[in-house]
């Protein structure tokens, strides 16, 4: 239903700055090239909340859990962009976090409009690697601010597990959509694996130590493996069941 130049996904736990969406539409205007951008989101303490990455790959997961991220900033494996980018000023990326995103409307015309087989997470990246694939930059703009408070949609859910802290069952189904579409099914079951030996990795480190620390950290780890052995037949219920 929107008609203007761009259209903009904008999450309800956020708060705009004054000139955040004009310096996005200025950014835009001065770049024909550029189809989408997100701004640099804050923490509600006005700290740096990273926005900007690369596409997921198969060993994205294993990169984030080994730390070797801050180790290898400039692989194709490392998420974050702002380990070697920073935040103060702006740059191209690949995908911009959906919680404040503006696209060009002739872009949407090009490419359509987000994939609603995604109910939460990863929808933004597969639509952002879709508008990548057409020809359109990605930027994400250091001068509009906007705060995001984060994980608010999912604060309270049930099914929220450990994995990555307090990802839900959702994230897992929409990671397997995602590797499934854009690096098949082979690369779907090795994200999978990888993730899974990398937790039993962490359960057998933590599960025979005393301490309350440990067994917290043992029973995450089991959580995780759990959520990624038996999300599959939930995924099927919802509608997901070819990617499970």
């Amino acid at each position: 239903a929107a008609t203007g130049r761009y259209v903009v996904l904008l999450n309800p736990d956020t708060v705009l700055s004054r000139s955040a969406l004009t310096t996005m539409v200025q950014f835009l205007d001065a770049r024909s090239a550029a189809g989408y951008c997100g701004p640099r989101l804050v923490n509600s303490d006005g700290t740096h909340q990273p926005s900007a990455r690369r596409f997921p790959t198969v060993l994205s997961s294993a990169y984030t859990m080994l730390g070797l991220s801050s180790r290898y900033p400039n692989s194709p494996n490392s998420l974050d962009l702002h380990r070697s980018s920073g935040d103060t000023v702006s740059f191209r990326a690949d995908w911009l976090t959906g919680a404040c995103l503006m696209v060009r409307q002739e872009a949407i015309a090009q490419v359509g409009p987000l994939d609603e087989g995604y109910f939460l997470y990863f929808e933004e990246t597969d639509w952002c690697r879709s508008l990548c694939r057409a020809g359109w930059e990605g930027w994400y703009v250091a001068d509009a601010e906007v705060m995001h408070l984060g994980g608010q949609s999912v604060a309270h859910e049930s099914d929220v597990r450990p994995l990555f802290g307090d990802h839900p069952t959702h994230w897992v189904r929409s990671s397997r959509r995602y590797m499934r579409r854009h690096h098949g099914l082979i690369g779907m079951v090795l994200a999978d694996a990888t993730q899974v030996l990398l937790y039993s990795m962490v359960w057998l480190r933590h599960v025979l130590r005393r301490g309350a620390t440990h067994r917290r950290k043992a029973r995450c780890a089991a959580a995780s493996i759990r959520c990624l052995l038996t999300v599959t037949n939930a995924s099927r219920r919802n509608g997901a069941g070819a990617l499970g």
